[in-house]
């Protein structure tokens, strides 16, 4: 079987039960590996949104159904194409049921080959997509199998060898890696000190209000973080998130927005970011966009100071600054200190170019036209690069932080 077929055949498996969800989509190490990403999560978002720009016509529309991308789950696959069916979104048969999900899903697959840059694995021959469904017992009884790490050496045109590595299940949040050095090893850089907030935030929160949006109501016009159930992270409003260094097992780490402080200890960080316009308007529209998009990260005034809350922000010239905080409690007040080096730029376009946790942003406004994200004015962001240009995509920054005791407050 090639490599286009075993495509086609994982993305018709995605119909069974509930549709496509994480859990369905974490058995599909190889679609993983094609959408770029290792989050089940995020797969999720990057597959829907490939469903959404196969078009309306009726073998998109009723592939949607079966996927459950923008519909009701309901109970199974059957009971999706005949709501689908009853409200109007597919005329046909049974049998023209299953001819529309094969065009469809050869389509969807296609679209994610040219995404992957695996163009020349679509001229193989497609493969049939399985008419049967299994029954309502046969799919409940067979147990949910963990998610698969993926490999690159996968991607060959030729043939696929599947090797199945049972992994503990990742958790929403960028799991980071060891490499970035463990709790007893000295920093890469000395500290420094992070410009202040004119606001003090002293206690978990975000802002400003606004209007949230859902994937399958995404806004009119580009704004940062307003989606209230994004898949790979959910209601964005809260989007700061830090867990000790000292958790090093994926299954240690405790991502929260309130952390029980430890002097001299090191805290990883993740600020979340996203574009929730919808993504029929992201097409090569520059409306769409979000332009001179940065991150920057602040604390309050007159440190060191009890339960000082680090904030993060994103800001564009043509969408309102969004930011959140993350609360760090202690018995005595306490300086936060940013460690240069240690922020990364984590989208799918910068996964897919440099592996791992993506591109190692620049550090320092004076030297680097990017800035630094601990630098007045913040570091440039985007999907693929730091060219502060946010289409309709998602991603992370990540950085390092050091957190110091002092005797008094500032």
């Amino acid at each position: 079987m090639g490599f286009y077929e075993l495509a086609v055949t994982a993305v018709g498996d995605l119909r069974k039960r509930q549709g496509l969800t994480p859990d369905a989509l974490a058995k599909q190490p190889m679609l993983l590996e094609l959408l770029g990403t290792e989050d089940e999560y995020e797969g999720v978002e990057r597959l829907t949104n490939l469903a959404n720009h196969l078009g309306d016509d009726q073998d998109a529309k009723i592939l949607r159904a079966s996927l459950a991308v923008g519909v009701d789950r309901l109970k199974n696959t059957t009971a999706r194409r005949n709501a689908a069916r009853l409200d109007g979104t597919f005329y046909g048969s049974e049998r023209s049921i299953f001819d529309a999900e094969k065009r469809a899903i050869e389509r969807l697959v296609k679209l994610l080959l040219k995404e992957a840059g695996q163009t020349e694995a679509i001229n193989q021959t497609p493969a049939a997509v399985e008419e049967g469904e299994a029954s309502e017992d046969e799919e409940s009884s067979t147990p949910p199998a963990k998610p698969q790490p993926s490999r690159r050496h996968w991607l060959t045109p030729i043939a696929v060898v599947v090797v199945s590595v049972s992994i503990l299940l990742i958790q929403i949040w960028p799991s980071g890696s060891s490499k970035n050095g463990d709790q007893k090893r000295p920093p890469i850089a000395s500290p420094v000190t992070i410009p202040v907030s004119e606001l003090d935030h002293t206690s978990t929160g975000w802002g400003p209000e606004r209007k949230m949006y859902s994937v399958n109501k995404p806004a009119p016009y580009a704004a940062f973080n307003s989606l209230a159930d994004a898949y790979s992270f959910g209601d964005e409003r809260e989007f700061l998130l830090c867990h000790d260094k000292d958790e090093k097992e994926v299954k240690e780490r405790r991502w929260d927005n309130r952390i029980a402080a430890e002097d001299g200890h090191y805290y990883d960080c993740s600020a979340w970011f996203s574009n929730a316009v919808a993504p029929n308007l992201d097409k090569g529209n520059s409306a769409a966009q979000l332009h001179d998009a940065r991150a920057e990260i602040l604390v309050p005034p007159k440190m060191p100071l009890y339960n000082p809350g680090l904030v993060a922000q994103f800001t564009a010239e043509n969408a309102p600054t969004v930011w959140a905080t993350c609360i760090f409690l202690a018995e005595k007040p306490l300086n936060i200190y940013y460690i240069p080096e240690s922020s990364f730029l984590t989208t799918w376009g910068t996964r897919k170019k440099y592996g791992g946790k993506g591109l190692q942003m620049s550090d320092g406004l004076n030297s680097e036209p990017s800035g630094g994200i601990a630098e007045t004015g913040g570091a440039l962001i985007g999907d693929n690069k730091q060219d502060g240009i946010v289409r309709q995509a998602s991603g992370w920054v990540q950085f390092t932080i050091l957190v110091e005791f002092a005797d008094k407050v500032g």
